[in-house]
């Protein structure tokens, strides 16, 4: 998985010598990460019959003793008879289910991280660089939706026709969307957060709020993540005024 860093890394310096905006800068940045993510798993599956997207023995294990372990407090107390007597089986079908979404949000994630990173370096060094726009202004074209309607139609699609690769790759798309239109909810409600007219206690009061109900605070932002590509929220006149 070193080679998907190093291309990365070039792409990056690509895209900083050719002044390439950030945000078009961090777009190519998490589809390169996608693509090099999954092509490196091909890859190494060609030449190693190494699996990256399968539970290996060891891992398979650690499931079973965290399974076990949780089940001697009584963790799963509350299931139904039936579901505790497949839960082995579920979870670890749950786990191995959603690895390749994993690997692409923590590629996606350091590719971000890797692109902030080498920003600050060459900031250091005096380099001009394209402007970022604040957290709070990060918005996406409405036609991410379609991205959305693409993991809902495979998912469903491989349930009804019975193609489990079918159905995987759309819930796995639905899982990396999870965490893409979490941020942008999130960014959402930052701005909103700093654009009501609150005392700085009642501030802190709220954000504390958010931090107890933390389910329920994720739902909102999520909801948020999904509405805003198709009305964008910040520029209603209700948030202007």
């Amino acid at each position: 998985m070193l080679l998907p860093a190093g291309l990365l890394g070039v792409l990056d310096g690509l895209l900083f010598k050719n002044q390439v905006s950030s945000g078009i800068s961090i777009f190519v940045g998490l589809a390169g990460a996608t693509v090099l993510t999954l092509l490196s798993a091909l890859l190494m599956d060609v030449v190693t019959g190494i699996k990256l997207f399968t539970l290996d023995q060891d891992s398979r294990l650690f499931v079973e003793q965290w399974l076990e372990a949780n089940s001697s407090v009584n963790v799963f107390s509350d299931l139904p008879p039936e579901m505790q007597g497949n839960l082995n089986q579920n979870v670890t079908g749950l786990f191995e289910l959603f690895i390749p979404g994993q690997y692409i949000v923590a590629s996606a994630s350091g590719a971000v991280l890797s692109y902030f990173a080498a920003r600050i370096v060459l900031g250091r060094m005096q380099y001009e660089l394209p402007p970022v726009p604040a957290f709070s202004r990060v918005s996406v074209p409405w036609y991410v939706i379609w991205g959305l309607i693409s993991g809902l139609g495979l998912t469903l699609a491989g349930d009804y026709l019975s193609i489990p690769l079918v159905g995987k790759i759309g819930k796995n798309i639905l899982f990396v969307l999870f965490y893409f239109h979490l941020v942008l909810g999130v960014s959402v409600a930052a701005f909103f957060f700093h654009s009501i007219k609150l005392a700085r206690p009642f501030k802190l009061v709220l954000l504390a709020l958010v931090l107890v109900y933390l389910p329920f605070s994720v739902s909102v932002f999520l909801m948020l993540g999904v509405i805003d590509p198709l009305i964008n929220m910040r520029q209603l006149p209700e948030a202007k005024g």
